[in-house]
């Protein structure tokens, strides 16, 4: 997956200008395999923590503590960090896994929960609306600074 974020002033930086040297680099970079880091992240499931664990278990055939345990073997790799702190774009759940969206968005999903569904999936820092069944979310609030760097 390729992504570019750009972060600029517009008072300052012309957008068209900007836009036209994007385009004009972008096709003259060599791709690159970068080295990532493995960020631990211990989760919570269930309840409160994941409403929908019951719900996943269900759509895939599963008990909720085989769903668990298949979940939290993983390895998932951040594609992006999205349009808040901490919104993570994340691949990497076993395509057993992977269940479709609800058909309706629920009005909230708890803070920090992570949506259960097939790639790319997100990791949200504040509660909203959603889509996506929440089986999970992290143990901690902490994991946030620490997998920014701080």
């Amino acid at each position: 997956m390729n992504n570019l974020t750009l972060t600029f002033d517009p008072t300052v930086v012309d957008l068209d200008a900007l836009t036209a040297q994007v385009l004009e680099a972008w096709p003259k970079l060599s791709a690159s395999a970068i080295e990532g880091r493995l960020v631990e992240i211990p989760v919570a499931y269930g309840g409160e923590d994941g409403p929908d664990l019951g719900d996943v278990a269900a759509h895939t055939g599963l008990t909720p503590a085989e769903v668990v345990r298949r979940h939290s073997a993983g390895e998932y790799v951040v594609y992006l960090l999205g349009f808040l702190p901490g919104f993570a774009f994340m691949g990497g759940l076993a395509p057993e896994l992977a269940i479709p969206r609800h058909t309706a968005p629920h009005r909230a999903t708890p803070r920090h929960t992570a949506p259960h569904r097939a790639t790319p999936r997100r990791a949200r820092p504040c509660p909203r609306a959603r889509s996506a069944s929440a089986a999970s979310r992290p143990a901690s609030t902490r994991w946030c600074r620490r997998a920014a760097g701080s």
